[in-house]
């Protein structure tokens, strides 16, 4: 990757990213390549539209995200992604949770590959 602020596009993708899933989950697709794949919470989804079906599918009326931080590294036309923040649905109280992305850069555009997402629940 030459001379990128990779930092800086971590956060403006976080930030579009998490903006589309408050406001309009329906285009939510369209940050995801085409043979995408996803872990929800231990669930395995594989693929654009199956992706987005199943975040379309979250059972909320509101949806808000606070971001705590946004880690990046670059890799090989990639960026690995550490996102950390709250999630907040309806009247629910607010829960931590962890998402990682692996964008690649395809056609002067990174898109999502791969995906993992976990409430940050502990249970001693």
């Amino acid at each position: 990757m030459n001379q990128v602020n990779y930092d800086e596009i971590g956060k403006q993708f976080a930030t579009q990213y998490y903006q589309a899933l408050q406001t309009c989950r329906a285009s939510i697709g369209a940050f995801y390549h085409e043979q995408a794949r996803m872990t929800y919470e231990g669930v395995e989804v594989i693929g654009r539209e199956n992706i987005s079906q199943k975040l379309q599918g979250i059972k909320c009326n509101t949806l808000q995200v606070a971001l705590t931080s946004v880690d990046t590294h670059p890799s090989d036309n990639s960026l690995l992604i550490l996102v950390c923040g709250q999630l907040k649905s309806d009247d629910d109280h607010p829960l931590p949770f962890s998402e990682v992305f692996m964008l690649s850069l395809i056609n002067e555009s990174f898109l999502i590959c791969n995906s993992m997402f976990r409430l940050n629940l502990h249970h001693f």
